[in-house]
């Protein structure tokens, strides 16, 4: 319900429009879908195709946030060994798959801000945003996945319980 409630605030929508990047532009890096690099998107096209909800691996469940995690863990061997487990917060295979893998190292200590955060961040890449080799903080996924954490931070801060 905090999810939805982000997504759908006033708040939210004001913050991806009003986003500028750290050269003042308001524009986020790597703005266009899948490898698309000749159709850049405007903020107001970003937040466009973030409540249009259209999942490539999920058709005709536009307008809906799909939200399919597993939790991986790791024992203590695949720590020392891999870099997934210990850097990884979560990942996708956008054009295989619809199911976001989080990693419960991070997890068992995230508070819900926390995880509204990486789970919008991962949902995002099942849009069609990917990473690239540059300012990756400054791309959708991480700008967004910000946002959502912030405004999610606020809005329990709010709540009476």
């Amino acid at each position: 319900s905090l999810l939805e409630e982000v997504l759908n605030s006033e708040e939210f929508k004001h913050k991806v429009l009003a986003y500028k990047n750290s050269s003042g532009a308001r524009q986020y890096q790597k703005n266009y879908l899948w490898s698309n690099e000749r159709e850049f998107l405007s903020n107001e096209d970003v937040y466009n195709i973030l409540m249009e909800a259209n999942e490539k691996m999920l058709p005709g469940t536009e307008g809906e946030m799909n939200v399919y995690a597993k939790v991986r863990t790791c024992g203590w061997f695949k720590q020392k060994v891999s870099v997934w487990c210990r850097k990884v917060i979560g990942s996708t295979s956008p054009s295989t798959s619809h199911w976001m893998t989080l990693n419960w190292k991070f997890y068992k200590k995230y508070r819900a801000d926390q995880m509204v955060s990486n789970i919008v961040h991962e949902w995002i890449h099942l849009l069609g945003f990917l990473h690239g080799k540059e300012n990756m903080r400054e791309e959708v996924p991480y700008v967004v996945g910000a946002i959502a954490g912030q405004v999610a931070k606020g809005i329990l801060q709010n709540k009476v319980f």
